[in-house]
């Protein structure tokens, strides 16, 4: 795969790197590796590149079989050149939980933006070498990494920065008409499964706050006492069904209204010291009317007739019923 890569090379005139697809015969060019005349070839069965004109004794494989370590400095320097000319990049990142892509915004490039290779810089007390940075009057506004055989620790770059393939990257250049889309292969959770992930950390409390039982947060106020009370005594004193799912619906509501749960909503049958708990798909919890009281099931007896995802029956405590409940929910999609 490697000697199939478009590398840049150096113009003789000005020093600058150019990559092969804004190169042309005008100018000459020299190897970066060995300083030698190269030849611009526009083929039509391989991409734009460079080849040396005299292979010659020891000759340079620079562009016929690049190192490891040749392929990164080129893909370096190339990343500067793309950020220096300012070229029009959308940075995107894959979700490693959800799989959704999303868009990586990264300070623009301005008047008095420096852009430097192996920039030097403190992080938590140690020294740190950042591929390639965007600096604006000393201040790291982006970084940009290169990758060909190792990532980087992300906790050891500020935010915002981005990680890309080396090998990719050459390729995409050089193949591909702007506006450039380029992948980071960071492996981090988009903004929305991060917090999914730290209920899961919490989610006892999260509940709780939910209900109204942690008093040194915001109680929710729909009832004239906390709806965990209301929510028990319903259950408890076998009050009428209307009634008791009445209530079991708005207990639900508190999370399936937060769309916290995603793809999924929870259905909750409470009677006398048991629960039957449910996972519902979104667009079937919107289609089916899971309170209905001719669908009640108590998971032992009968069960749904209409869609669901996930059943349990419980006997524990409603703060314990519902973190399992969302804790699943939250598990199928993280």
């Amino acid at each position: 795969m490697s000697q199939l890569l478009s590398l840049g090379a150096i113009n003789k005139l000005t020093g600058e790197y150019v990559y092969p697809k804004m190169a042309n015969k005008k100018n000459e060019y020299i190897c970066p590796e060995c300083n030698k005349d190269l030849i611009l070839v526009q083929g039509k069965i391989r991409v734009r590149h460079f080849r040396h004109k005299v292979v010659g004794i020891n000759p340079c494989h620079h562009y016929s079989k690049p190192t490891e370590s040749q392929i990164h400095k080129d893909a370096k320097m190339l990343m500067k050149t793309l950020l220096e000319n300012k070229t029009h990049i959308q940075f995107i990142r894959e979700c490693v939980s959800c799989k959704i892509s999303t868009e990586i915004n990264l300070p623009e490039i301005t008047e008095g933006s420096i852009v430097t290779l192996e920039h030097r810089f403190n992080y938590d007390d140690e020294l740190r070498i950042a591929d390639v940075a965007h600096t604006l009057n000393g201040e790291i506004k982006g970084i940009y990494e290169i990758c060909h055989t190792h990532k980087t620790c992300s906790e050891n770059r500020p935010e915002p920065w981005v990680e890309i393939d080396a090998n990719s990257l050459l390729t995409l250049v050089n193949t591909t008409n702007e506006p450039l889309i380029i992948n980071c292969i960071r492996c981090e959770r988009c903004e929305d499964c991060y917090k999914k992930n730290l209920k899961l950390i919490d989610l006892t409390k999260y509940i709780r706050i939910k209900l109204g039982q942690d008093f040194e947060n915001p109680i929710y106020n729909e009832f004239d006492r906390p709806l965990h009370d209301r929510f028990v005594f319903y259950a408890q004193n076998g009050c009428d069904y209307d009634s008791t799912y009445e209530h079991n619906k708005k207990i639900c509501d508190i999370f399936n209204n937060d769309n916290d749960l995603g793809l999924y909503r929870i259905v909750l049958y409470v009677l006398k010291g048991y629960a039957t708990g449910y996972l519902i798909y979104k667009d079937d919890y919107n289609n089916y009317d899971y309170w209905n009281t001719k669908y009640i099931c108590d998971g032992i007896n009968g069960r749904l007739e209409i869609p669901y995802k996930y059943i349990e029956r419980y006997d524990n405590s409603t703060v314990g019923t519902l973190e399992d409940l969302i804790k699943k929910a939250l598990c199928l999609q993280v």
